[in-house]
């Protein structure tokens, strides 16, 4: 008699749940519990790890669930470049097989590629990986010499000081000069909490770290790293764009990458690139990177987000660019939670 198959969603408070590490290369900061406590704490998302066997977790797959008029929504996982499955690869068949009996009106978001008939796959942008496996020398004489090479020099010319830093004052340092970044680009900030929960759950329990750079003792330019097992993740930087000329940006990744293969890492992650961000992907192409692209997979078809790119585009980036700085924390703090 075949075992039947029962869907277990355990909350991410769980004790069991807490004890949850994978060790599969293939892991990365997006597949740890601190990071779904992070987008619980700052935006109340209902997010559960859904199982087959509570008692060992071999394989599950983390979920935010969203329930509408019986419909029932499952993404994996919101403002998340991508989430991986790990463990054994059967089993995650499974779950999602039970997820779609289990339900008559379901949507499924996988931010990773998933084959299968009955999903839709939908190139979203690339993911560049640096390989740390090498020496610094080895690695410096990877990168284009004059996308990158000659820029970390200009920036060392330019006595630009350079700090790595777990520290919340610097974090706070960080969301000050984020918020320029973002009012420039035209996108809301993040709310403040986020960052604070990012610091508690992912910084503050070893998983992530933060490289300042500084002209005269004046933070120009900030990035946010986090990772597990063998993957560092790029996940957020900031600029002062008065200083861009003193090439900050680059001796920050160069900074990162140097503290990432001291503390072990084999893979460099710079972070996704979204479809049409040309000048981006040329940056991180630069830096000797290998490209992939980067799917998500969608039951039963890929969602068209035509309204909100239109509102996005013709309405908030506008206002946000042309107001005050409490234009972007405020459109942040009331309606970031709606863009993962």
């Amino acid at each position: 008699m075949d075992k039947k198959n029962d869907l277990i969603e355990l909350e991410i408070t769980n004790e069991a749940l807490s004890k949850y590490l994978p060790i599969d290369p293939m892991t990365t900061i997006f597949n740890l519990n601190s990071w779904w406590k992070v987008l619980t704490k700052a935006y109340n998302f209902n997010i559960n790890f859904v199982t087959l066997n509570s008692e060992c977790l071999a394989a599950g797959i983390p979920f935010r669930i969203q329930i509408t008029n019986r419909h029932k929504i499952y993404t994996s996982l919101p403002f998340s470049d991508e989430v991986p499955f790990v463990g054994i690869i059967s089993d995650n068949d499974k779950i999602i097989d039970e997820i779609i009996k289990n339900n008559i009106d379901t949507t499924i978001e996988l931010r990773c590629k998933y084959n299968s008939e009955i999903f839709e796959n939908k190139l979203i942008g690339y993911k560049h990986l640096l390989n740390l496996n090498k020496n610094e020398e080895e690695l410096l004489n990877s990168f284009h010499k004059s996308l990158v090479i000659r820029n970390i020099k200009k920036a060392r010319s330019n006595n630009l000081a350079i700090r790595i830093s777990s520290s919340i004052n610097d974090l706070n340092e960080f969301y000050n000069l984020h918020l320029l970044t973002r009012r420039k680009l035209g996108v809301p900030i993040q709310p403040k909490n986020f960052f604070r929960y990012f610091f508690e759950e992912i910084i503050q329990n070893g998983f992530g770290f933060l490289t300042v750079i500084e002209k005269e003792k004046i933070p120009i330019a900030m990035g946010i790293f986090a990772g597990i097992n063998i993957n560092i993740t790029y996940k957020f930087g900031a600029s002062n764009p008065k200083y861009l000329s003193c090439r900050p940006n680059h001796l920050m990744f160069w900074t990162a990458i140097q503290e990432a293969k001291k503390r072990g890492f084999e893979v460099f992650d710079f972070g996704r690139t979204e479809l049409g961000n040309e000048g981006l992907r040329k940056f991180k192409q630069g830096w000797g990177t290998i490209e992939q692209p980067l799917f998500y997979s969608y039951y039963p078809k890929a969602p068209a987000n035509y309204k909100l790119k239109f509102i996005k585009d013709k309405i908030i980036t506008p206002l946000i660019k042309y107001s005050p700085k409490f234009v972007c924390r405020l459109s942040g703090e009331l309606l970031y939670k709606y863009f993962g």
